[in-house]
């Protein structure tokens, strides 16, 4: 009689590695203070026009999640956690080549960034769960983690693509639009 060894744990190890890495990605939402200085000595904005295009991020974040959980259920994970990278990096494009004034930001990053993130996050967390229903709380703390550390990682790297010379900001920071007025028209 031949007995065989348990599998090794490690085979679900790559179930737990690919969504705490995908919630890194994901936390670069959380990034966006980079920005504020930045769009503040370029365009001349004000603390409360730097900062709206992430409160609409985190409102659609919160509306990406509920709506993305609900699909998910029907969808499974793949599906939205696809949607969801297809609009954050759509989002963030367009905000890279639009987002000369505040409402296009509010749009491009806020809105689809925001929603994109939204639908993302919630696949990582139910295919932690999945994986590891006798380590549920574990896993979900390690995705949370992955969201945490994001801005640590993207901040560093996108403050250095936008640099800290207003100087140079000409050539980091999309240029206003012809159309768009020299003082700022947006005002929350």
């Amino acid at each position: 009689m031949v007995v065989q060894a348990a599998p090794v744990a490690i085979s679900r190890v790559k179930y737990a590695v690919a969504p705490i890495l995908m919630q890194v990605v994901l936390g670069m939402l959380y990034s966006w203070s980079v920005f504020r200085g930045p769009l503040a000595k370029a365009y001349g904005w004000s603390n409360v026009q730097t900062n709206a295009p992430f409160s609409y991020s985190i409102l659609a974040l919160v509306a990406g999640t509920i709506l993305g959980g609900l699909w998910q259920d029907r969808s499974g994970p793949r599906l939205v956690a696809t949607l969801g990278g297809v609009l954050i990096g759509l989002g963030w494009l367009l905000s890279a080549f639009l987002g000369g004034d505040p409402g296009t930001l509010i749009l491009t990053y806020g809105c689809v960034v925001g929603l994109g993130t939204g639908f993302g996050y919630v696949a990582p967390i139910a295919t932690l769960v999945k994986w590891f229903p006798d380590k549920r709380g574990m896993m979900v703390g390690l995705a949370v983690m992955g969201i945490g550390i994001s801005p640590l990682v993207f901040g560093v790297f996108i403050e250095r693509l936008i640099g800290a010379d207003p100087a140079r900001f000409a050539s980091t920071i999309p240029p206003r639009s012809s159309s768009s007025p020299s003082s700022p028209r947006w005002v929350w």
